[in-house]
């Protein structure tokens, strides 16, 4: 994670269970957190013949297998969405091999969202939970008024790819061009969105775009990057 509030770059590590399924089921897990007291460090343990041979590593934060997706969004994102609100840009960057946990824990059950209170639920992701948060700022600002739109990239064989562009550009592509030290995006489509509904369609409409091919870790691999965008404005009432 990023922001430029305090100019730092948090790194956090989620180790994703075991699958149930054959090819994971009967596997040793190598990976365990150490209970130091302020969860920054995880070992590695590799077996090399009749020696076992261990590796720590420390990072800002970690999560071990039973870390569940409100735990994370908690401890490692909310304060990016405030720092956005105050202005700031912040990112957040998901990185791993093919089915290492990233889209569970950005997405997680996206496909099953619930109108009403119920729409986030222990399975959702850090992209609903973010938006659900600045929505609800955007309810109860009394002296602010809220704008929130949304953008979907995709980077695809070194090409960006507009996701959410209208049916007869599925697909188009996006020119970026670096000016006064800020890269802009050309031509990229840009939503203004009013409630949790609303991004959803967003995102089931880009789901349908994306690039998808099996690989030999995932049979539904997407095969591209793909990218959130939010804008947040604000101004007085």
């Amino acid at each position: 994670m990023y922001s430029t509030e305090d100019q730092k770059v948090l790194v956090a590590v989620r180790v994703r269970p075991k699958l149930d399924k054959p090819s994971e089921r009967y596997q040793v897990e190598c990976i365990q957190k150490v209970n130091d007291g302020e969860d920054k460090t995880i070992v590695v343990a590799q077996n090399e013949g009749k020696d076992n041979k261990f590796n720590s590593f420390s990072f800002d934060r970690v999560y071990d297998q039973e870390s569940t997706q409100l735990e994370f969004y908690q401890e490692s994102c909310l304060e990016l969405v405030d720092s956005a609100l105050q202005g700031f840009d912040v990112t957040i960057f998901t990185y791993g091999q093919t089915g290492s946990g990233k889209t569970w824990t950005v997405l997680g059950k996206v496909g099953n969202m619930r109108s009403g209170e119920d729409i986030i639920t222990e399975d959702s992701g850090l992209f609903l939970r973010i938006l659900s948060d600045l929505f609800r700022f955007k309810s109860q600002s009394t002296t602010m008024h809220v704008q929130i739109s949304v953008s979907i990239l995709e980077i695809y064989l070194e090409e960006f790819r507009d996701l959410l562009a209208d049916s007869k550009d599925r697909g188009k592509t996006v020119t970026l061009r670096e000016i006064d030290n800020d890269v802009q995006m050309q031509n990229l489509t840009t939503d203004r969105v009013d409630s949790i509904e609303e991004v959803y369609k967003l995102y089931k409409y880009a789901e349908k775009n994306r690039m998808v091919s099996a690989t030999n870790m995932n049979d539904v691999s997407s095969r591209s990057h793909c990218t959130f965008l939010l804008d947040i404005e604000q101004t007085e009432k």
